[in-house]
């Protein structure tokens, strides 16, 4: 995944870099001005692609508004979360504490004060966001944010892979309640995500979408109990995935974690159980037609290069 990394510059150096190295620490890649390098557009453009590339948006805000390209009434900082939110990124804010001993080299007058004021209004009206003092503070509350991010969006779909290769010699109807069973796990780590993309956007739930949620999880624990040589354990992650969206707010960090049922986690779980054996399947399929449409054509006297 990527995160772009939205802020001023000159006044958060040292912020920014304890910020990329949060995000790079949980293996996610840190999209930055710095790291543009020469490019044949104006700054702001090469800054709005990126935000188009990244799978989520974190603004960093403290004391200074920013320049304000020629032609634009709002900052290039403003601007950037404004294009995030038409993208419908999923946006982590984190501003400053006022009452934090901050440079006053590093706070802007006026009249960017107020504009500003006006814009972090906005950012708290949109968005919990979180506020830091140092810049350890803010890459550990960084990393705190996507971690938790990366749980919900990731646990039960990776198991279901090396289950499949194990089902490699089955029947073909047990080969197909696998890949049956991969397709719903797939769909429903897929209907997930896209319920935290918008948890995120918008920072309000959907109690009948949540409830939707746990039941689609536990309809794939139960495929998953049907099968030949049923996986136990990736089943009960499923189950306990439904419980967690019966009622997410009683379940901690810890808890999700020693359950091991983060989206990620499940999903590459689920896969690996599943995908091999689903893919097998498809590989007879594929043979048999082939077999009979040897058995109705003639073969090709010759290879054409390139192509053997």
């Amino acid at each position: 995944m990527r995160v772009f990394l939205s802020s001023t510059y000159r006044d958060l150096i040292k912020y920014r870099k304890k910020a990329a190295e949060a995000v790079e620490l949980l293996g996610q890649q840190a999209g930055r001005m710095e790291m543009f390098g020469a490019q044949p557009r104006e700054p702001k453009d090469a800054c709005l692609r990126e935000i188009d590339q990244s799978d989520s948006f974190v603004g960093i805000y403290a004391f200074r508004y920013g320049y304000i390209p020629e032609g634009s009434k709002i900052s290039i900082t403003e601007i950037e979360f404004q294009h995030a939110l038409e993208r419908n990124k999923p946006i982590y804010c984190f501003v400053a504490d006022d009452s934090y001993g901050w440079p006053n080299r590093m706070i802007e007058g006026l009249p960017g004060k107020h504009k500003l004021a006006k814009f972090k209004k906005e950012i708290r009206t949109r968005y919990t966001c979180k506020s830091f003092t140092t810049p350890e503070d803010l890459g550990m509350k960084i990393a705190a944010s996507l971690g938790r991010y990366g749980n919900e969006i990731s646990a039960p779909v990776y198991a279901l892979g090396s289950m499949v290769r194990s089902m490699a010699a089955e029947s073909d109807e047990e080969r197909g309640k696998a890949s049956a069973a991969l397709e719903a796990a797939v769909s429903i780590a897929n209907k997930t995500f896209q319920y935290i993309e918008e948890l995120h956007r918008t920072g309000k739930r959907n109690y009948e979408e949540q409830r939707s949620l746990a039941a689609g999880w536990s309809a794939v624990g139960l495929q998953l109990t049907r099968l030949k040589n049923p996986p136990i354990e990736l089943a009960e992650r499923y189950f306990l995935k439904a419980q967690y969206w019966s009622s997410p707010q009683n379940w901690s960090d810890e808890w999700i974690r020693s359950s091991k049922i983060g989206l990620e986690e499940i999903a590459a779980d689920s896969r690996q159980f599943l995908l091999p054996r689903a893919t097998e399947r498809e590989k007879s399929k594929s043979a048999a037609k082939k077999a009979s449409a040897r058995g109705k054509t003639k073969p090709p006297t010759a290879r054409l290069l390139g192509h053997e």
